[in-house]
This record gives C-alpha cells, sequence and structure tokens, in this order.
C-alpha cells in the first residue's frame, strides 16, 4: 500500500539519547515528533509542562485512508463477497473466535459445509468445525387471529468452518495487514505492560499460533507473540491493552471490539507520529466488512482511552528526563 494512496501522515522520526532536566528538549521533541497533534504550554520547571492532545486530526486521516480502500475497483468485488457471508450473533461471534483461538488460528472467513460447497469450495477430510447455537424456528397460529408466526422452538448444535479449513477455488483478499517494521519505543512498550499489569493481568511474550496477541479475561492474561518485529510488537501490545481496559462486558460483539482495539492502537501511534495505516487499515476493512461508518463510531467511542493513555505516555518520559534518566527509545 503505497503511502500516496492513502494519505500517509508526514512525521519526522527520530531518537531520543542523552536527554537532560531542561525542559526545552521536551518541547522541541513533542513539535518534531507530531507537529499539529499538541498544544503545548511549558514553563521554566519541567512540571509545568503540559501537552494537550487532539486526535481528531489522525481520525479524520484514518477514516479517509480506508474510504479510499473501500471505493478502489479491486476491493470492491471482496467486499460484494463479503456482503453475502452468513452473520452470526454476538454470542456466537465469541464461540467462533474462542474456539478458533484454542485451536491455534485467528477466524476469518467462516460458514457451514453446504456453504463452503456452494462457493466451490470443501472441508478438508479430519477437520473438526467450530460449534455454534443454532435455533430452530416453527411457525404456529397466534392464539386470537389465523395468521402463522414464527416462534424459537429449542436451539441446536451446529458445526461451521472457517476459511484456512477449505480447499478448492481461490478467495482472495487484494488487501492484507502488513507487519510494521522498525524499531520499538521501549518506553511505550513498558508503559503498555505496566498498564496491563494494573489492570489485573499477567502480561507476556509468548509462542502464538495464527495469533499475534490475545487477551484473556478467565484467567487474567495478555499475550503478546515473541515472533513479531520490534515495531509491530508494541502496536500489537496497545491493541491487547485496550481489549483489557474496554472489553470485559460479555455482550460486546467481537467485531466491535476488534474495531475499537484496533482504532485505540493507530490513534495512539499516529499521534506520536508513528504511521501503522499499512496493518491497520486492512485489519479495519476486514472487520468492518467495508462499512466505514462503523470504524468511525468506534474511533469515537476509544477517544478517552486514546488522551488518557498519551497523557501517561508524556508523564513518563517527563519522570524519566526530570531523572536525568538517557532515554534509548525510538519514539518512531
Amino acid at each position: 500500500m503505497g503511502s500516496s494512496k492513502i494519505g500517509r501522515p508526514h512525521f519526522c522520526y527520530m531518537h531520543l539519547v542523552d536527554c537532560h532536566s531542561d525542559s526545552l528538549w521536551l518541547v522541541e521533541l513533542y513539535r518534531a515528533v507530531a507537529p499539529g497533534c499538541f498544544a503545548i504550554n511549558g514553563g521554566k520547571d519541567m512540571s509545568e509542562l503540559s501537552v494537550n492532545f487532539d486526535v481528531n486530526d489522525i481520525r479524520l486521516r484514518l477514516i479517509d485512508a480506508l474510504d479510499l480502500v473501500v471505493t478502489s475497483g479491486g476491493y470492491g468485488e471482496f467486499l460484494k463477497f463479503a456482503a453475502r457471508l452468513p452473520s452470526y450473533s454476538p454470542r456466537n461471534s465469541l464461540l467462533i473466535f474462542s474456539q478458533a483461538k484454542e485451536k491455534g488460528f485467528t477466524p476469518t472467513i467462516v460458514m457451514g459445509y453446504k456453504g463452503w460447497l456452494s462457493r466451490g469450495r470443501h472441508v478438508r477430510r479430519g477437520e473438526k468445525g467450530l460449534r455454534i447455537c443454532v435455533p430452530v424456528i416453527a411457525k404456529e397460529r397466534g392464539n386470537f387471529d389465523s395468521k402463522e408466526v414464527e416462534v424459537v422452538k429449542y436451539f441446536r448444535s451446529a458445526s461451521v468452518f472457517d476459511l484456512s479449513q477449505t480447499d478448492g477455488e481461490a478467495i482472495s483478499e487484494p488487501l492484507v495487514p502488513i507487519f510494521l517494521e522498525g524499531e520499538a519505543d521501549e518506553i511505550l512498550l513498558d508503559l503498555c505492560v505496566s498498564e496491563v499489569e494494573r489492570l489485573g493481568f499477567s502480561f507476556y511474550f509468548g509462542e502464538l499460533a495464527g495469533s499475534n496477541g490475545q487477551t484473556n479475561f478467565g484467567d487474567r492474561t495478555v499475550v503478546v507473540s515473541r515472533n513479531l518485529p520490534p515495531r509491530q510488537r508494541v502496536k500489537t501490545a496497545l491493541h491487547e491493552l485496550a481489549h483489557a481496559t474496554m472489553h470485559h462486558r460479555s455482550d460486546i460483539a467481537v467485531s466491535a471490539a476488534e474495531l475499537e482495539a484496533e482504532s485505540a492502537a493507530y490513534l495512539i501511534l499516529g499521534s506520536l507520529g508513528i504511521a501503522s495505516e499499512d496493518f491497520s487499515v486492512p485489519y479495519l476493512v476486514r472487520w468492518s466488512k467495508g462499512d466505514t461508518q462503523e470504524v468511525a463510531e468506534a474511533s469515537l467511542r476509544v477517544v478517552d482511552f486514546v488522551v488518557n493513555f498519551l497523557r501517561l505516555y508524556q508523564a513518563r518520559i517527563v519522570d524519566q528526563a526530570s531523572d536525568g534518566s538517557t532515554l534509548e527509545g525510538q519514539v518512531a
């Protein structure tokens, strides 16, 4: 995905080395890292320095990038295909997602055995389905008139299968998430870890099959794949922190949770001058099935979380600078 196509923000990239307690370096840091995103008020004392974060510009850049992708000819056909896919209730979506994670993959396109056959693909021999609950509906006559109405008699269990469990005619997605390359901002990563732990979760890097990160509310763990490139590792940690902070409710749809978590990671990185469109835009388009309004609404819901986190990040930098520490993390 070329930057000219999606309006990639033009930010400077810099290392922080040999930082001193003088507050001027921090003012210059914020001016350099994200021009136009911060309003800075600083006095002679470091404690007087404050930053007002405005993420709306970053939100608008994201929606513009999504709109451009969705309206492009290459993606239109895939979105038409996606619109015809079966839709699942939030409860069934959660069942599908959790079972797929247990099997070591992230679900993408899911449907029943016959559904795959009708699209020229077949489930591979030996594949175990993902179990969902399906209502059994019958028609009955009403008590006070002769009209027939549909009523749910009971629920039965049924199996669905992910695209990765099938073979046959190719179903190509013209846009796939690309890992972020480059060095990690270690201060940002450390803050993610400390915030996850403050919420009562254990954070660790581990081996994950078919997934970059995982937040488990049952055993209160957050795992990020140790095999990711350093900068992608930070983005995934932000994504999982958003899950741990905002998605403890059992009634939230998986798609809504994913849109919120990825939007939050994108807005935080964008506010710090780190471009993540190559991963976030395809990810958000996939989970929204091209409905950019859903992404716009999700990104609005996470603004408070984003701004609060950015203020914590600012405070962490100020604290380290006040201590005379050397900051070796890369900001962008």
